[in-house]
């Protein structure tokens, strides 16, 4: 399971799909700002977080050895 960090730093109350922040993926440490809700979900959801965990543990198990 995959933990994230959400930071939301503006937010309009009359459009409440603009919005700003940044996600910071917990297992990998890796940021990523977004500008609306469509970004946020796209973040979320990437595929390309997997590859990230993978880089992880390859990272891990060199400083193991």
């Amino acid at each position: 399971m995959e933990s994230y960090i959400v930071r939301i730093y503006r937010r309009e109350h009359d459009k409440p799909i603009e919005v700003a922040g940044i996600v910071e993926s917990v297992e990998t440490e890796k940021k990523q700002a977004f500008k609306n809700m469509d970004e946020l979900a796209r973040i979320l959801c990437s595929p390309e977080k997997k590859s990230f965990l993978k880089r992880k543990r390859a990272t891990q198990d060199i400083k193991s050895k």
